[in-house]
């Protein structure tokens, strides 16, 4: 009977939120008034909003960036360099003067200034299939542990070069995750400076070979871009330019699947959908404990249905299991991840694949399966984070900042062949994940970013799904510094690319 009564209020509730008149004088005749007590106050000071304080949608394109010249390093250990680049290079560097070693040439007897890891390897297409995913996500960790025990305390320079990371067709979003490792290898190495350089195969060898050539030989300050990009003898970096503010209408009624659903920025997700119509939500997260309060919540909100399924998305037989009985789908949002700070050179492989897991090989998985089960949502939204983009955010987080550049990468690729993914980097987020009481908070002010709430940042997510474009930033930034990623304005453009282009090209 109680819970009869429940669902009988549950729904009245529903029609009045909808503007349903109802006659509760029945109701209230038999009601009895309860005293309550107040709440404790909250002696809290709370200052207006500044003009500008709400979150900034910015999109990413690759732009043509000049290099400035610089003196070229001395000694030069290549890690990596036993294939043709590594052996065409080392000709080039030797013919300059410079003292090269290789993998299969001993060590030099002077230090190496710059060490320069080529981690590209054969495209396996986007998205690779699941074995060949595993091994490079494999190769890319205990590559990394060469590096960090090669990487000597006066080395100055990591140059770690890729193949096809950012490109199409042939892309092969896994080369991503080392540009992730060199955001944070600076905060543990000080005074070295790091860029990721991504070539594409579509290059003969001889201009892979002057591309680094030239990088070598330009100046690299630390807490310049981390990656760059070099395309037919172009040289692009990620640039940023401001979103049309239009936020996005998704369907009222429509049926989501949020990965991560019972977490910070899931759960506000699924509360701000649940409150816009009588949509379905399917949450799911690792924990065998199901958020009963929160499915009551949502229901309550306007949800028509809302469930939870313990499902690890990094686990094929789960991720089989989940699609089997879900309906068709409008939207996917993908906001499981696992966040472990610490430095790269702390961590055991093992730690650093778990973090790893959910955004590469669970991004994966998901894609595969909704082709496999023929869903075709017309939004794919993987969350991301702005430590995989801008420099001096992913000390103590390289394995989370390398997980989020593969989302990147990947997003790009999947949107390029047609299919509506996108990668959304959010900035730090005040009551929920990684800036939720966080001593890192305090490194994210020191790079121009302030703290923005779950609500402000779902706000936001509905401007960035409404912008055609695979990489999106939601970040407030602090008054007193600039963002970290250069105007447009200043820098050499290329026309915009069209819907699912290649970016870069």
């Amino acid at each position: 009977a109680g819970n009869e009564a429940r669902a009988l209020l549950e729904a009245a509730g529903r029609l009045w939120a909808r503007g349903g008149a109802l006659d509760r004088a029945a109701l209230a005749a038999t009601a009895t008034r309860v005293p309550v007590p107040t709440y404790p106050f909250q002696r809290t000071s709370h200052w207006p909003r500044r003009p500008g304080a709400e979150p900034l949608v910015r999109r990413l394109d690759w732009r043509d960036a000049p290099l400035t010249t610089a003196e070229g390093p001395r000694v030069v250990r290549l890690l990596g360099g036993d294939g043709a680049l590594g052996r065409a290079l080392s000709e080039r560097l030797t013919e300059r003067g410079v003292t090269v070693s290789r993998d299969d040439a001993g060590h030099p007897g002077t230090p190496p200034d710059t060490l320069v890891w080529l981690s590209g390897g054969r495209s396996a297409g986007s998205p690779p299939p699941l074995d060949a995913l595993d091994a490079a996500t494999k190769a890319a960790v205990t590559s990394l542990r060469d590096v960090l025990d090669l990487l000597p305390g006066d080395c100055s320079r990591l140059l770690v070069v890729t193949e096809d990371a950012y490109a199409t067709g042939t892309a092969n979003p896994s080369q991503a995750l080392p540009h992730g490792f060199t955001l944070a290898l600076p905060a543990e190495h000080p005074g070295l400076a790091a860029r990721g350089v991504d070539l594409t195969s579509a290059d003969e060898l001889r201009v892979q070979v002057d591309a680094l050539e030239r990088e070598l030989y330009s100046a690299l300050e630390p807490g310049a871009e981390a990656s760059v990009a070099w395309r037919s003898g172009r040289r692009l970096i990620r640039t940023s330019a401001a979103a049309a503010d239009t936020p996005g209408e998704l369907p009222p009624e429509g049926t989501y699947l949020i990965t991560g659903g019972a977490g910070g920025l899931g759960s506000a997700l699924a509360r701000d959908l649940a409150g816009r119509g009588a949509c379905e939500l399917i949450l799911t997260g690792r924990s065998e404990t199901v958020p009963d309060d929160l499915l009551a919540d949502l229901r309550a909100q306007g949800a028509r249905a809302a469930r939870y399924h313990a499902a690890d998305v990094s686990d094929e037989a789960a991720v089989h299991a989940l699609f089997v009985d879900l309906p068709p789908l409008d939207g996917v949002f993908h906001a499981a991840g696992t966040v472990r700070p610490g430095t790269l050179r702390s961590k055991s492989d093992t730690e650093i694949e778990q973090v790893l897991a959910a955004k590469v090989r669970g991004t994966v998985l998901l894609a595969e399966a909704l082709r496999r089960h023929g869903q075709e949502p017309a939004v794919c939204v993987a969350f991301s984070s702005v430590s995989s983009v801008q420099p001096g955010l992913a000390g103590a987080l390289g394995d989370y900042a390398a997980a989020n550049a593969f989302l990147d990468a990947f997003a790009a690729a999947e949107r390029a062949a047609g299919r509506p993914w996108q990668s959304i980097g959010f900035g730090p987020v005040s009551d929920a994940g990684l800036a939720a009481g966080s001593p890192v908070q305090s490194r994210w002010r020191t790079r121009g970013l302030s703290p923005m709430s779950t609500q402000a940042a779902i706000t936001a997510l509905r401007t960035a799904v409404a912008t055609d474009a695979a990489h999106l930033l939601v970040t407030v930034p602090e008054r007193s510094a600039q963002a970290q990623l250069p105007p447009t304005a200043t820098l050499v453009s290329r026309p915009v690319p069209a819907p699912h282009r290649p970016s870069p090209t």
